[in-house]
């Protein structure tokens, strides 16, 4: 059976791929355009409650951005909090009880001329 985590992780994929006009990656190859949207880190832990035990995965998206000022940065940080915050994504083989938006930090990387904003996200699996 596949993990809870890969089965979250290829549901907001597909729902981001619907929502954004930017690509978004797992891995990136090396020669990628930018903007474009990344998968960062997953963490998954257990969340017990008196009759049920669900897992708890936080996880962060990066999306990068060369283009002069942050406004494409943050239009494309917007978009992916609109289509994944509290949206109902339907996992294969695990239960999907919710997934909420934790944070957006927008950073300027001057030697680069780039823009990152990450953003935070978790969500709960039964």
């Amino acid at each position: 059976m596949p993990s809870e985590t890969w089965e979250l992780q290829q549901a907001v994929y597909a729902a981001l791929s619907q929502a954004l006009a930017t690509p978004v990656y797992d891995y990136v190859p090396s020669s990628t355009a930018l903007p474009y949207t990344q998968f960062g880190d997953f963490q998954t832990a257990p969340t017990r409650y008196k009759d049920a035990s669900l897992k708890t995965i936080t996880f962060s998206l990066f999306t990068w951005s060369s283009a002069a000022g942050r406004k494409e940065v943050e239009e494309i940080a917007a978009a992916i909090v609109s289509a994944i915050d509290e949206a109902a994504l339907v996992l294969p083989s695990h239960d999907f009880v919710d997934l909420r938006w934790i944070s957006t930090s927008i950073e300027s990387i001057p030697d680069e001329q780039l823009y990152v904003a990450q953003q935070r996200f978790t969500a709960r699996i039964d």
